[in-house]
């Protein structure tokens, strides 16, 4: 079992359109790459239920040790040209760990973009679908096993 973290935080233009509307909360999970000469150092990654892919900003994946497969795009919920991302779709290697020592290495399909930009998204392919993703907020848990 990996355990994640939640972080939380206050859109105050959201709060002031619509008082009370509250926190908002992403799940985190800490992760490091391979590199040519080990692993990076440890990256906070959001855990994307929505994402097939994970998606890795230029700043991170620009040492990695990769397996280049093609040149594509992405797009978030705007299909609007001026929307997309290019990336690089690879093969890379990373460890997705917790603080007490647990942790799992995998063999992953992600994304490269060509901006830094952009957030650190584990997304379902060869991660999430490898593993049982728990959360229960209400117990500030959640964990993959």
């Amino acid at each position: 079992m990996i355990r994640l973290s939640f972080i939380s935080w206050e859109d105050e233009k959201l709060e002031n359109l619509i008082p009370g509307y509250g926190s908002l909360l992403r799940v985190m999970a800490k992760v490091r790459f391979k590199t040519p000469s080990g692993y990076t150092k440890p990256y906070d990654a959001v855990v994307d239920t929505g994402a097939h892919t994970s998606l890795l900003p230029l700043e991170i994946w620009q040492n990695l040790e990769t397996k280049m497969l093609a040149d594509y795009e992405v797009r978030g919920v705007s299909p609007k040209p001026e929307c997309k991302v290019d990336v690089k779709v690879a093969k890379i290697k990373c460890v997705v760990f917790d603080e007490l020592g647990n942790q799992k290495g995998f063999e992953i399909f992600a994304y490269l973009a060509s901006v830094e930009d952009i957030p650190l998204i584990i997304g379902f392919k060869d991660l999430l679908e490898k593993l049982d993703l728990h959360i229960e907020f209400s117990k500030n848990d959640a964990w993959l096993g």
